[in-house]
């Protein structure tokens, strides 16, 4: 090895220029003995001159002996190795070297090392004698790297926003490293090839969003796009992105673009799953009430059947079949919910007509020559409102049936449904009989209370005619 510089001989050591110098320099021969270093140096590391030169540069600035990857020499001397081969100045890889601090700690440091050779020469003649280290405090900047770092990764768990472009003629995409994150991938200067983000989605959703990008490739500028996925980890796990994009293309020689942004909406898709679920069991566990209470009511019309069968006196017997009547009408509404699978509203149109059915039976409709029809819009009304209503047509067909046809005479009752305007409901029920109507506003009796309760309940207003066509109710009540 060629003589090194005596670090005793101050006035031999290379300080001029190092001194002119505003960056770092630290110069040693090829054993790491420190030569010179410069001012900026020390401001730097805030080690002295004295405390250096003619140093074993390790001895000089130690190793953190809590680190365990914190020997930073392996890097070093492959540099200088590298640079003596190549004879041309070698650029390290940010270097990690803790520096000791006062209290006998360490400081964690990052750096940017260039190692320049020291030749025995003059202008570069002879042999490579040692090193002049250029040195740049970088610590800032990689600290601000592992916090954008965090941040992403933080971003990513509560739904990160990416915003992306993509080069619509050579599929390159440009967007923040949030967008490999999102699509499980780990951030790269170089972006992946298009085709490795499609790997990522789920198969199920990878075609529609295939097509969605094609598509988005022959559109003209400021078509729009939107669609939502799944893509799934190298771990399995599954995560929901959501992207909107829209098509950008320039002025004549200019690349069409696809600008977007990119969504991780995982939570949303979990929350509305959860919903869904709970509306289900909720749905069901309603489903199943209504049809325990059909189940309940039906042992109360048998109960009640017995007991009307049992009765001596014709009084009480009318009594208990007009109670069978109304607890029936509530009944029909109950298995209507529960056969509908709509535990929230009822199909009014098709109740009406299958309660009717069943008043046609009870009541002998056919033996009396009595016709029922039905004339119902599609309306649907909640459940509340739905039995209230099913309690008055049960009362106005049953007292029509009693005392709107005299003598057994045949006749008709019409029941019509339809809408009034967006929020108004109107039911009609008439007779063409020739008896007067118990259900008349003039009435005391159980049947018109009941009437008149329920109307007012709905809400809704009550109006009768008659003539010598016979009776005509009119209710009109809100819809909801």
């Amino acid at each position: 090895m060629a003589e090194s510089y005596d670090p005793a001989d101050v006035s031999r050591a290379p300080v001029d220029f190092m001194a002119a110098s505003p960056y770092a320099h630290l110069a040693y021969d090829l054993d790491l003995i420190v030569l010179d270093i410069n001012w900026r140096h020390e401001q730097m590391t805030g080690v002295a001159r004295d405390r250096v030169v003619g140093r074993y540069i390790y001895d000089a600035f130690p190793h953190n002996p809590d680190d365990p990857n914190g020997s930073s020499e392996p890097a070093v001397r492959a540099s200088i190795a590298r640079m003596v081969a190549s004879q041309e100045p070698d650029t390290m890889e940010p270097l990690k070297h803790d520096l000791l601090a006062p209290d006998g700690g360490f400081q964690e440091r990052y750096w940017q090392v260039t190692h320049s050779p020291i030749y025995d020469g003059a202008n570069g003649t002879g042999t490579i004698v040692g090193a002049l280290q250029t040195t740049r405090d970088i610590t800032a900047d990689i600290l601000r790297l592992r916090v954008t770092a965090a941040q992403h990764r933080a971003a990513m768990v509560g739904g990160q926003v990416v915003l992306f472009e993509m080069d619509l003629e050579t599929d390159r995409i440009e967007a923040p490293s949030g967008f490999d994150f999102l699509h499980g991938m780990t951030p790269q200067d170089d972006r992946q090839p298009l085709a490795a983000y499609y790997e990522r989605i789920h198969r199920e959703d990878r075609k529609q969003t295939i097509a969605l990008v094609d598509r988005l490739r022959e559109a003209p500028d400021g078509t729009e796009g939107r669609t939502d996925y799944r893509i799934v980890r190298p771990d399995g796990t599954i995560r929901w992105l959501s992207a909107s994009m829209e098509v950008v293309r320039g002025t004549e020689g200019e690349a069409a673009r696809l600008t977007g942004v990119l969504i991780d909406v995982t939570d949303l898709h979990e929350t509305e799953s959860n919903l869904r679920e709970a509306l289900a069991q909720r749905d069901l566990l309603i489903e199943e009430v209504n049809h325990r209470v059909k189940n309940s009511l039906q042992l109360v019309i048998s109960v009640l059947a017995l007991e009307a069968k049992a009765a001596r006196g014709e009084e009480a017997r009318e009594s208990l079949q007009s109670a069978i009547a109304r607890i029936h009408a509530i009944s029909t509404i109950h298995a209507s919910l529960y056969e509908d699978g709509d535990v929230s509203y009822v199909a009014l149109d098709r109740y009406l007509r299958r309660f009717c059915r069943h008043l046609e039976t009870s009541l002998g409709a056919d033996r009396r020559r009595i016709a029922l029809n039905v004339d119902a819009e599609e309306i649907r009304l909640p459940t509340s409102k739905a039995i209230t209503l099913s309690l008055v047509v049960n009362e106005l067909v049953t007292n029509a049936f009693k005392h709107a046809f005299r003598d057994n005479q045949p006749g008709r009752i019409d029941i019509v449904l339809r809408q009034a305007g967006n929020d108004r409901v109107v039911l009609e029920i008439a007779d063409n009989g020739s008896g007067e109507d118990a259900a008349s506003s003039e009435g005391t009796g159980l049947g018109t209370r009941l009437i008149a309760g329920s109307v007012n309940q709905l809400g809704g207003t009550i109006r009768q005619s008659s003539d010598d066509g016979g009776w005509t109710t009119r209710i009109e009540f809100p819809a909801k």
